[in-house]
């Protein structure tokens, strides 16, 4: 399934990764919409791993740091059930901060990578989920 706003973008790399790319800044009506269909997505798969591809992101306002805080706080329960693990490939210091800042407030509840690159977090999920890929990783 694919799904494309201004801001962000949803793939599925394979049934069992999905693939989030985000553009460089969102409006508040954007990071809503993103939100909600985050949150809607939970409720047809049984379990995911996620990449969330940030490399483009060059702005989060205090708000939107806010309500992804509040958003995970909400989410920790269907987090729990439903996702295997997630990375972020991000690169920008700035943005570095305050996702270090946000999982402060509300660590996550399943296992994650920050990283560099999209192949990298490939990677980290492959091994994070042995029982789906059956892959000897070295």
């Amino acid at each position: 399934m694919t799904s494309n706003n201004t801001w962000y973008n949803y793939s599925d790399l394979d049934p069992h990764i999905w693939y989030i790319k985000f553009g460089k800044i969102a409006n508040e009506n954007q990071f809503q919409s993103f939100l909600v269909q985050y949150e809607s997505r939970y409720i047809n798969f049984n379990k995911k791993s996620i990449i969330f591809n940030a490399l483009d992101i060059e702005h989060m306002t205090f708000s939107q740091c806010y309500q992804l805080a509040t958003m995970m706080q909400r989410m920790r329960p269907v987090h729990m059930q439903k996702l295997s693990c997630f990375t972020i490939v991000v690169s920008n210091p700035y943005i570095i901060s305050l996702l270090n800042f946000v999982f402060s407030i509300v660590p996550p509840v399943r296992p994650y990578i920050v990283c560099k690159t999209v192949d990298m977090a490939k990677k980290f999920i492959y091994v994070k989920n042995p029982d789906v890929y059956h892959l000897n990783i070295v």
